[in-house]
């Protein structure tokens, strides 16, 4: 969003004020910022949607992983990390979790660690 955006968007603010006090490119970084802060609060709240959605659909209590936090990209696409009680190997969870991967299509899962799964929100294109 730009500046000139933001000062349409709230006119309620002291903006002749602010802009005495800050040059164009400081106007810019907070541009910027407030960008990417929408971006991460998206980010937040599309994995809260899709472990709601895995919850509400299989029962399944995931626990994100506390090391990979976030959403990360690799080779075959952008991911994060939840943290399953069991092995991989030897987890119910990871049977349900790819039970609803397979039904729903919202989401692909990858083993990624011996406890942890790398799931992949799926866009509709995808």
């Amino acid at each position: 969003m730009s500046y000139e955006d933001l000062k349409n968007k709230h006119p309620e603010l002291n903006w002749s004020e602010a802009e005495n006090e800050i040059d164009d490119s400081d106007l810019d970084a907070a541009s910027d910022m407030f960008d990417k802060l929408v971006s991460e609060r998206k980010v937040k709240v599309m994995i809260q949607e899709t472990i709601q959605s895995i919850k509400e659909q299989t029962g399944l209590e995931l626990r994100l992983c506390d090391h990979f936090t976030g959403i990360r990209t690799g080779p075959t696409g952008s991911y994060f990390n939840v943290v399953l009680k069991e092995r991989v190997a030897e987890s119910a969870e990871y049977v349900r979790l790819d039970t609803f991967a397979r039904r729903y299509k919202t989401i692909r899962i990858e083993p990624n660690g011996s406890n942890r799964v790398a799931i992949f929100p799926l866009n509709k294109k995808d």
